[in-house]
């Protein structure tokens, strides 16, 4: 059920939202999430899959979620300790968030696009993915610098 008082935080009560749990047992699935993506990363660095356009953008997902899961992960390591801490983190959550769905997105356009011209389809995406890079890396980047100066993860409680 939705609850209202996530919205209206007036005088009334109001539920915090924790983007950063300090305990494994909040953490115990981006963990694993955060294992398996970084073997992914790995096998595809190592394999060099990155040569074939729809493999580097598997692989830009990928590090997108990398950036994303361990961002959260830090906060086992070195507990936030001032506001600025927070907001650092806040960069890197949206950092790693918004290009991973600015990619999934991309690959399902750069995935239709070969299905309805089989023939030329991967000479196109070869020449787009230059512009996927500027739209799926520096948007989200500029969110996530954006994001240091405005109040999203500027709530700070011991």
């Amino acid at each position: 059920m939705f609850s209202i008082s996530l919205i209206i935080q007036d005088d009334g009560p109001y539920k915090e939202m924790v983007y950063f749990p300090p305990t494994i047992d909040a953490l115990i699935l981006v963990l694993l999430s955060g294992i398996a993506t970084g073997i992914i990363v790995l096998l595809s660095l190592n394999f060099k899959l990155y040569k074939q356009p729809l493999s580097l953008m598997v692989l830009a997902i990928n590090l997108a979620h990398i950036f994303f899961y361990y961002s959260k992960l830090s906060v086992l390591f070195y507990q936030p300790r001032s506001e600025l801490h927070c907001k650092v983190l806040g960069i890197l959550h949206v950092f790693g968030l918004e290009p991973a769905a600015f990619w999934e997105a991309l690959f399902a356009h750069t995935f239709y696009t070969i299905l309805k011209q089989p023939a030329d389809g991967e000479a196109r995406v070869a020449s787009m993915i230059k512009y996927y890079f500027i739209f799926a890396v520096l948007y989200p980047l500029i969110a996530g610098t954006v994001s240091f100066f405005t109040a999203s993860f500027s709530l700070f409680s011991r």
